[in-house]
């Protein structure tokens, strides 16, 4: 009857020095440099917007409305963002068109259920 199988312990090329062993120090001193940089602070927002909700399809969603003149621009954010990705260019647009950017389903404070 046969045992349990080997177990090897695969070496990598160059042993301690080599490439792996570099990368893996490198990789780990940069997250520790990244962890003594965080900032403590909780983000909060100043940009010069109303923030409001409306129900629409069944669905409430956020939206943020930094005003203006003349027509509607709607600005609709990527997958993972919410509105706020347009503070700093939104109010650019401002003294021609009426900004508007909204919260899709599931992001930002919208709600996240179906229709």
């Amino acid at each position: 009857m046969a045992g349990p199988p080997r177990i090897r312990r695969i070496r990598t090329k160059g042993g301690p020095n080599g490439a792996l062993h570099r990368f893996r120090n490198a990789f780990a001193s940069a997250l520790l440099a990244l962890a003594a940089c965080r900032e403590t602070s909780t983000w909060s927002d100043t940009a010069a917007h109303k923030s409001g909700f409306i129900i629409a399809n069944g669905v409430r969603l956020h939206y943020l409305d930094w005003g203006g003149p003349g027509p509607v621009m709607i600005l609709i954010h990527g997958y993972g963002d919410n509105p706020h990705i347009f503070d700093d260019f939104a109010p650019a647009f401002a003294d021609r068109f009426r900004v508007i950017a909204y919260a899709r389903r599931g992001h930002g404070q919208s709600e996240a259920k179906e229709p």
